[in-house]
């Protein structure tokens, strides 16, 4: 007897059955593995946001009322009240620009500026915050209060992304140098 070579018609109706009963599972992992892959996406570009704002706060004066240098001037304090100075802004059209550290206590921007005061494009769905608090050097995660300020500042920028819920901490102390 001389049999042809190729599958019978139960063969291909198991093969298709067993594709059919394998593909809403594949799917169901490719799904993840992108939406793992897109968030995975937005924390890298929230770190990367937050590390920015950090840097740019780390390249400003300690204090406006403060020296700078190796000797310090304690005939003059630093300021008792956290945050921008009146008429102080981040924008690109404000008059004056931050100068020091505790000038971003409270900013809070969506989308993100750059270090010019520009927004930033591309990164709508972000939002960037920073708090600014004296600290002691015993204690690094304490807020303290600012009469008599302490040599140490302690600033926290938070990146947030919409439609996730999720955010991004960068955090660092800086000493009056």
């Amino acid at each position: 007897m001389d049999r042809k070579s190729g599958f019978t018609f139960i063969e291909l109706v198991i093969v298709i059955t067993v594709i059919a009963l394998a593909f809403p599972t594949l799917l169901y992992y490719f799904f993840n593995v992108k939406a793992s892959l897109d968030e995975f996406r937005l924390r890298s570009l929230a770190v990367q946001l937050a590390e920015d704002l950090m840097e740019e706060v780390a390249s400003k004066k300690w204090d406006e009322n403060r020296t700078q240098g190796p000797v310090v001037d304690s005939s003059k304090t630093a300021a008792a009240s956290l945050g921008p100075e009146a008429g102080e802004s981040r924008s690109a059209s404000g008059a004056t620009r931050f100068d020091d550290v505790d000038d971003y206590n409270g900013l809070s921007e969506s989308p993100p500026l750059d270090s010019q005061g520009s927004s930033i494009g591309g990164f709508s769905e972000f939002t960037r915050t920073a708090q600014v608090s004296y600290v002691n050097s015993s204690d690094l995660d304490t807020t303290v209060a600012s009469s008599p300020p302490p040599n140490y500042k302690r600033v926290s920028v938070t990146v947030s992304w919409s439609g996730s819920g999720n955010s991004v901490d960068v955090v660092d102390v800086f000493g009056n140098r």
